[in-house]
């Protein structure tokens, strides 16, 4: 129960280390490589482990921490990031993936729709790449956040056999 409980916390991303954060995020990659088309080879554990700050994995925010603009347009796909939304989705899993210290870097506090028109559709991260299907009427909302936050429980709880556990 603690595990879930941790897992499904809207503030994650301070509550417990990028470190371990990175960690289950390289081993949903690795899931992922492995189990949809097209399958890939899983990213070796010296890739996710390198120390060239170029390369090195780091937890970024799908829908930034300080956003560009306060006002987000009725078109865009960025959810507005108000109260709410901070304390209940920004930091949550769900808005949550892995990338390299560089191209996280490169994205710096662009929107959602600069982020996924530029990098993640075109990513070499599957977990980047799976956001789009993530998306509710074309946004990336509270709805998303939280559909994605499932997903990734789901797995961790059968990754680690805490489901069949708790069965």
């Amino acid at each position: 129960k603690k595990f879930k409980l941790n897992l499904t916390d809207p503030d994650i991303y301070h509550s417990i280390s990028s470190r371990d954060l990175t960690y289950f995020f390289w081993k949903y990659e690795n899931h992922l490589r492995t189990a949809q088309q097209p399958k890939g080879s899983p990213m070796a554990e010296e890739e996710y482990s390198t120390k060239n700050s170029k390369f090195k994995m780091t937890i970024e925010h799908i829908a930034s921490q300080k956003p560009k603009e306060s006002v987000v347009a009725d078109d865009s796909i960025m959810p507005i990031i108000d109260i709410e939304f901070e304390e209940n989705w920004l930091n949550s899993i769900g808005n949550l993936t892995i990338d390299p210290k560089s191209a996280n870097s490169s994205k710096g506090n662009a929107d959602f729709d600069q982020k996924n028109m530029k990098y993640f559709q075109k990513a070499p991260l599957k977990t980047q790449n799976e956001l789009e299907e993530f998306l509710i009427n074309g946004k990336w909302s509270t709805e998303a956040v939280e559909a994605r936050k499932e997903k990734l429980v789901a797995f961790a709880l059968d990754q680690w056999s805490i489901g069949k556990i708790n069965d």
